[in-house]
């Protein structure tokens, strides 16, 4: 068995949104639509190897580009959080905003203070 980079413009494809609850559903749901195929996710590298045969493999990368290439076709917001305002989202608030909107579409730039938004 093999395993091959997903890659997009001859470059490692990666968003976050893998490493996100509804990332690993995806990658589950992909095993399971392709029975004989392991997806590993490299966080750190921030790489995806996928194991398999020739066949499935190539099946299930192209939909890991595509689901990729969506999301990051998505609009992101930023939104700027002042002193105590970061500090409610920190404290909780944040974990209210992502049960309604998804935590894949919503996080803290901790960086920026600000709330990212897809």
């Amino acid at each position: 068995m093999r395993g091959e980079v997903v890659v997009f413009d001859k470059k490692p494809i990666w968003d976050d949104f893998l490493a996100s609850s509804a990332g690993y559903a995806f990658i589950q749901q992909l095993q399971q639509q392709y029975p004989g195929v392991e997806i590993v996710l490299h966080k750190n590298s921030r790489v995806v190897n996928v194991l398999g045969s020739i066949v499935r493999r190539h099946q299930a990368k192209q939909e890991i580009v595509r689901r990729i290439v969506e999301i990051k076709s998505q609009k992101l917001w930023d939104i700027p959080l002042p002193g105590k305002v970061f500090g409610l989202f920190v404290s909780g608030e944040l974990a209210k905003l992502q049960n309604s909107l998804g935590t894949e579409n919503c996080y803290l730039d901790y960086v920026k203070r600000a709330l990212s938004l897809r």
